[in-house]
């Protein structure tokens, strides 16, 4: 099995009202997609990074400005993370949803949170 990441950064413009009080702890957050294939495609890869960039838009333009998803949702980093995978399902271009096996995030260096994909 091969597997292969791509970590983003993304800085909120604004956070939930009480963010300190409910679980986030940091202004800047490292969102880290995970896939994993059995085999490799052509040149021998799992999957090309730049496929990858429609996240990197959607979190700069989406979650990086105020009054957008992030101030909507609970907050919590397992929270955040359910909503990314969702969201890379969705929204990455085929087979990438497929290979798709995790999603972390985090908000320093030696916390983070994920969500997997649910065992068939």
């Amino acid at each position: 099995m091969y597997t292969i990441g791509r970590t983003f950064t993304f800085s909120p413009a604004s956070l939930p009202d009480g963010y300190q009080k409910t679980g986030w702890i940091s202004n800047t957050f490292a969102v880290e997609v995970i896939l994993r294939s059995e085999q490799l495609e052509p040149p021998g890869l799992v999957a090309d990074f730049t496929e990858l960039a429609v996240l990197g838009g959607y979190l700069d333009a989406g979650l990086a400005q105020p009054s957008t998803a992030l101030a909507e949702m609970s907050s919590t980093y397992e929270h955040l993370a359910r909503h990314l995978f969702a969201w890379c399902v969705e929204n990455l271009p085929l087979p990438l949803p497929e290979l798709l096996t995790e999603v972390r995030v985090s908000g320093t260096p030696t916390a983070w949170a994920s969500y997997h994909r649910p065992s068939s």
